[in-house]
């Protein structure tokens, strides 16, 4: 299962989020807790940013994307959510839906992390290699002046060692 987290629209009006949470409801199982937190907010009055995991629904982030949120929306302090987390957590399948719908590939955190950066340092070897087969930048430096390759080599992961060895850095 993926586990995924979606900064979800600022809404302009109640009816927005009445049609796009009974979309939502409608996708998940009654049991789980992100229908139990959904279920338990009737208005969205007012402009916010609501946080909700989600367990193995790339479905929900289309929907998302579907009803106008912008795939590079920027978070507060980490960049690009959606796929700077799922690169870090190695969810192969969010992170070709995102790549398809124009996720920015070399988005970074204010550390100036990405995504390449993040799952090279998590040994994240099969989002590593489709992330440079995508176009990552493997030159791209963090604050403290590290590559993908860089960080890597500093947490001793062999094989990602390996593969981003063959590319510029």
């Amino acid at each position: 299962m993926e586990y995924v987290w979606f900064q979800v629209l600022e809404f302009k009006s109640t009816k927005d989020w009445r049609t796009l949470r009974s979309s939502l409801l409608s996708l998940l199982p009654n049991n789980s807790a992100v229908y139990r937190q959904l279920e338990t907010r009737s208005t969205a009055d007012h402009l916010y940013t609501w946080h909700v995991g989600v367990c193995g629904y790339t479905q929900l982030m289309s929907l998302f994307l579907c009803s106008g949120l912008d795939v590079n929306r920027q978070g507060d302090y980490i960049g690009n959510e959606w796929l700077i987390g799922a690169s870090g957590r190695g969810l192969v399948n969010t992170m070709k839906m995102l790549l398809s719908q124009g996720a920015d590939i070399n988005t970074h955190d204010f550390t100036g992390f990405t995504p390449l950066m993040i799952a090279a340092s998590t040994d994240k070897i099969d989002i590593v290699k489709m992330l440079v087969e995508a176009g990552a930048n493997t030159t791209l430096r963090n604050y403290i002046g590290e590559n993908a390759l860089e960080g890597a080599q500093a947490l001793k992961n062999a094989e990602v060692v390996e593969y981003l060895e063959q590319f510029p850095h």
